[in-house]
């Protein structure tokens, strides 16, 4: 019996270095989860779950950045489509991924709010930055209607109230004070001044939308795709009070990025200081200006662009999908995931 149950030096050495391998190897995994940046793949805005997606099967990919309209969710008062977040959800979380969620206002608030008596600006081509294309006629709220302000928190409470406390949920972007989900507006200066626009009033009507989600999730982080809203400060000075308020009143609760990340993106620019300055109080992050087929010549190399990010300290990058999906891009992208270990 005790031959039977005998076991050789060898065997029992070659058990224990089998089991501090596995510690090693799983220990690095760890180091690397906490390290590298987050790589979110950003979706095309209501995309359904139909069709291949093949970036929920890359462990260099964090989450998924599903993108909404608030018209297609809203798209009569008080009926919500909840049908397509839900299913988003479900399918990003069955691959152990994470949501970044995005609700669009802005050019996409839906047409029963302006029947409500919302007083709208209207804009185009001419008024767009960085080569993006409106038709003549594209309309948005005027971001301190206090009617059009109303109607978005009662969808922002309904939002959360669905929606706070999903574990599976990374961020909710924060939606509501410009033309699409960031804090730009057209740059339409001396016609915004004719529609009464002020600093104050945007700031506050700001201000208004950041509190209004925080109520509606206190259990789950928010961002702000943040920028000065028509481009420079002798046009406008909203930015600064804005970021912070946030950094003052939520520090951690809301995370701050920008939605312009590209190759030509000078250290000194003061949306990457502010960045910097608040990847210490807060989460960081980026969002590519453009990728393949979208805005691709203005975004340049994406190494490039992505050390950058780096340099900033952000912790998470919302990749456009088609360049998550270019092989070619893979060494990019691990470069961006395998960050180094912060000092």
């Amino acid at each position: 019996m005790k031959k039977f149950f005998a076991i050789k030096p060898t065997a029992v050495i070659l058990v224990v270095a089998t089991v501090v391998l596995y510690m090693i190897i799983n220990m690095q995994t760890l180091v690397l989860a906490q390290t590298g940046v987050r790589i979110f793949s950003l979706l095309a805005p209501d995309r359904g779950v139909e069709g291949d997606l093949p970036e929920l099967n890359s462990a260099l990919i964090y989450g998924l950045s599903w993108r909404f309209r608030w018209k297609t969710i809203e798209p009569q008062e008080g009926q919500y489509n909840w049908a397509m977040i839900d299913r988003a959800i479900e399918v990003t979380a069955k691959a152990r991924k994470h949501v970044l969620l995005r609700l669009v206002a802005g050019m996409h608030t839906p047409e029963w709010v302006y029947a409500g008596g919302v007083k709208f600006f209207e804009f185009g081509d001419e008024d767009a930055a960085g080569g993006l294309r409106h038709p003549t006629g594209t309309r948005m709220p005027i971001p301190w209607d206090d009617v059009y302000l109303s109607k978005w928190e009662a969808f922002i409470r309904a939002l959360g109230k669905r929606y706070n406390g999903n574990a599976h949920i990374y961020s909710v972007a924060m939606s509501g004070g410009g033309y699409i989900d960031e804090m730009n507006l057209p740059k339409a200066f001396e016609r915004w001044q004719q529609a009464g626009y002020t600093d104050e009033k945007l700031i506050q009507a700001w201000k208004r939308i950041i509190d209004a989600y925080q109520r509606a999730f206190p259990e789950t982080p928010t961002n702000l795709a943040m920028n000065e809203p028509l481009g420079s400060l002798q046009r406008s000075n909203v930015l600064s009070p804005v970021v912070s308020y946030v950094l003052a009143t939520y520090p951690g609760k809301v995370y701050l990025q920008q939605n312009a990340l590209k190759a030509d993106f000078p250290r000194d620019n003061r949306v990457r200081q502010i960045i910097r300055e608040a990847s210490v109080k807060t989460i960081v992050g980026y969002q590519m200006l453009g990728g393949k087929g979208f805005l691709e010549g203005q975004t340049g190399d994406r190494v490039a662009a992505f050390r950058h990010a780096l340099e900033d300290n952000v912790s998470y990058v919302e990749v456009y999908a088609p360049d998550v999906r270019d092989p070619k891009l893979r060494g990019a992208l691990e470069l961006l995931a395998r960050r180094p270990e912060r000092r």
